[in-house]
């Protein structure tokens, strides 16, 4: 038992991190374990073991005084008599054989502190504390120590005072380091303050314990702060703080723009150790905010030089002496095919130029280097793009010199020519081919002084569709020919087409025996030497228009014809469906009323005739509905009687009953007064989509709209069926639409069919009203 405690002991007063601590509760250990000891030794038959349990419990404890640098002491009053630990012993400077008196003790205390020692003994003697008291002694061989005793009084069963019993802990050198640590505070606080750097330090708990005199200047007063609150004018921790990872034990730098000064600081918070053991956060201000401005000026400078170059329409590039390419721009990156950084540092002449000139250009570049030429003001030599594409470029060069005037490279713009120089060919080329058009066209080709209108050049079509000779020809200008305009209107429309580049344009020309042709001109201005000209092809579309005309009149006469049949189709409709009406409704009605009287005069018995007479009945009324229905189809009653609107109200409710398909009509609340014909065309217009919808849309919903639009009828019919497809749209297979587009077409509107697939068709129709 008295091992297991004294092991126990000899853990807990392991931990040295409250030293203070540790030692009263050794020293109230000690104290128990000496009464332990003196109630095994009353213990006879246990004796020989306690005993053996004492010693090694002496042992391990010399041990442990021996581990921890302290050693203990007992003093019993009765006998005026100290015990004292060879640690103790070794602690105080003597020997263990001759261990001192309490007074002996005393006589090694500094005399400075002896009375406060003997004060705080006898305080603890008569019950008003224990010691715990730092104090120093000089041993005898002079040298002084630093000394820090915990003890307590032990007291008898009747409470008297009997002895005291603690311990000594040499602490010269941890007292030593604590000067020197508080030394160097000291001297790191006075650097602190007299740095032109702001520093502060922060604990775990974000509050301030210390900020130097710059940071005050900038940020004012600290106490009692926060360093959320200080700096960044919050209540609560900011989200980018660092103090979690500067308390792990890392070191952080980063930049802080501060919104209450308008200043930049570079930060580097870093872990410090204070004096007690605990962590804290130094951080250290450095105003970055002149440095951050200057940057950003050579930034900007260097942004504005960079898209000088950038927007140079030309290769710019420097090259060094030792061939290296040191800069070139984004133009250059562009004609070239590399990215910046796939040229940069490279060698000009192998990456750039072909084999086939390399040693040429190169050979020139090393003279120029060596002063022995002056650079070519005008260079053409092609380059390599990173596709292997040769590009012609010319060159304008210049040489770089450092400060003592030594050249160091070249300055050279470089403008790609391959496009111009493959179109001088191209042009060439075209010259000849337009020349060969020019003479070999089919059409009169003709070229005119703009400001003359005298005729400088034309092809052989153009003198001899009017019956000229070249040379008679060349001698006319276009007022000579022309029988529309004037001198005058002719200068004023050569200046138009100046102006505007182009026209087109009909006219008519005087040939040489008299006739007058037609001629449709189209022209362009050019301009040749500084002076403008007007290219222009003349056709001759005499026959053409004469053709058009007798054209437009056949036209003129079928919409007379098909106007004449619709009109004619009309009245034989409403013919028939009067007939219908008035004759065969009739004697359908009169047959009802004959069968219902038959049947009213029959025997009671005669059931089957009954029968037979009931469904001959029901016959006929659905006779006379299909009647009402067909004569209603051929020609609606309401139409004429109520108009166009009232007719597409019934003729959708029972297009709605027939199909089952719903029907929605939306109509404007304008007067859509139409004159009778217009009206026929759009609801025969209706009736044909309706059809198609119920034919072909497999739709659910129909939506029909009729409002006026800027004079205009407009009708729309949209379903959500599976929508008709462009080609079904503009076929001429489909009578129904194509009767539709001509029944429009003849009023001068039209008729526009959209399919979506899936989402339906809208047939949209638009009418002049008058």
């Amino acid at each position: 038992m008295a091992g297991t405690i004294i092991f126990g002991w000899l853990q807990r007063t392991c931990d040295m991190k409250d030293e203070r601590k540790t030692k009263a509760k050794l020293v109230e250990e000690i104290s128990e374990l000496r009464k332990r000891i003196r109630e095994l030794e009353a213990l006879e038959d246990e004796h020989k073991r306690m005993e053996e349990a004492l010693a090694e419990s002496e042992e391990r404890y010399v041990k442990a005084e021996q581990t921890g640098h302290f050693g203990h002491w007992v003093r019993n009053f009765n006998e005026d008599r100290a015990v004292w630990s060879k640690e103790a012993c070794r602690i105080l400077g003597i020997e263990p054989d001759h261990p001192p008196s309490y007074e002996d003790f005393l006589s090694l205390v500094h005399p400075a502190d002896r009375e406060a020692l003997k004060g705080a003994t006898d305080a603890a003697t008569y019950g008003t504390k224990p010691v715990d008291f730092v104090y120093r002694i000089i041993r005898p061989d002079g040298t002084e120590r630093v000394i820090h005793s915990v003890a307590n009084v032990r007291y008898d069963r009747s409470g008297q005072p009997v002895g005291i019993e603690g311990t000594v802990h040499d602490i010269t050198e941890r007292n030593r380091l604590e000067q020197e640590l508080r030394q160097e505070r000291d001297n790191l606080l006075r650097i602190f303050t007299a740095m032109e750097d702001g520093v502060y330090i922060v604990n775990q708990q974000y509050d301030i314990q210390y900020v130097n005199p710059s940071l005050i200047k900038d940020f004012g007063s600290w106490e009692g702060r926060k360093c959320y609150e200080y700096f960044h004018d919050r209540s609560e921790v900011c989200p980018w703080c660092k103090n979690e990872r500067v308390f792990a034990g890392e070191t952080v730098r980063w930049e802080w723009h501060s919104s209450k000064n308008d200043r930049t600081y570079d930060l580097i918070d870093t872990p410090l150790m204070s004096p007690d053991g605990s962590v804290h956060k130094l951080e250290i201000f450095r105003d970055i905010t002149e440095r951050k401005r200057a940057e950003q000026a050579l930034k900007r400078e260097k942004e504005q030089v960079e898209q000088y170059l950038n927007v140079a329409g030309v290769i710019l590039v420097i090259i060094n002496a030792d061939e290296s390419i040191a800069l070139i721009n984004k133009k250059g990156c562009e004609i070239l095919g590399y990215g910046n950084e796939e040229i940069l540092g490279k060698n000009w002449f192998d990456l750039m130029v072909p084999l086939t000139v390399r040693s040429e250009v190169r050979s020139v570049f090393r003279k120029i280097m060596a002063g022995d030429v002056e650079p070519v003001e005008c260079f053409e030599n092609p380059l390599l793009t990173k596709d292997g594409e040769e590009r012609l470029v010319a060159f304008h060069n210049t040489v770089i010199r450092d400060a003592q005037g030594r050249i160091v490279g070249t300055l050279s713009s470089g403008e790609d020519i391959t496009e111009r120089r493959r179109g001088e060919k191209a042009l060439l080329e075209s010259r000849e081919r337009y020349m060969a058009l020019f003479e070999q066209a089919a059409e009169s080709v003709v070229v005119i002084d703009a400001e003359t209108g005298a005729i400088v050049e034309f092809n052989d079509r153009a003198h001899e569709a009017l019956g000229y000779t070249r040379s008679e020809f060349r001698e006319l200008k276009i007022p000579d020919i022309d029988v529309v305009e004037s001198s005058e209107e002719v200068v004023k429309h050569l200046e138009s087409i100046v102006d505007t580049g182009s026209d087109v344009f009909e006219t008519r020309h005087r040939t040489k025996s008299g006739e007058i042709r037609d001629i449709q001109v189209s022209c362009k201005a050019v301009t040749i030497g500084g002076r403008y000209y007007v290219q222009s092809i003349w056709r001759d579309i005499t026959d053409s228009k004469r053709a058009k005309q007798e054209l437009e009149a056949s036209r003129q006469q079928m919409r007379a014809l098909s106007m004449r049949v619709l009109s004619a189709q009309e009245e034989e409709r409403t013919r028939i469906s009067r007939e219908i009406h008035d004759e065969l409704a009739q004697t359908l009605t009169a047959l009802a009323f004959d069968l219902a009287w038959l049947g009213n005069r029959l025997p009671e018995g005669e059931v089957a005739l009954q029968g037979k007479v009931k469904t001959m009945s029901e016959h006929i009324g659905e006779a006379t509905k299909a009647v009402q229905r067909i004569s209603a189809e051929l020609r609606p009653g309401m139409l004429d009687d109520l108009g166009l609107v009232s007719a597409a109200e019934w003729y959708l409710k029972e297009f709605q009953n027939r199909t089952g398909i719903e029907c929605d009509l939306k109509m404007t609340t304008e007067d859509l007064a139409l004159d009778d014909n217009r009206s026929t065309t759009v609801f025969r217009i209706l009736q044909e989509a309706l059809t198609n919808v119920a034919r072909h849309a497999e739709a659910t919903e129909v939506c029909v709209r009729l409002e006026k639009e800027q004079g205009t009828l407009f009708l729309e019919v949209r379903d959500n069926g599976r929508g008709i497809t462009e080609e079904q749209a503009s076929s001429g297979k489909s009578l129904g639409l194509t009767g539709m587009r001509e029944r429009a077409r003849l009023w001068r509107g039209n008729v526009t069919i959209e399919g979506s697939e899936g989402k339906g068709t809208v047939v949209s129709v638009r009418i002049p009203m008058d």
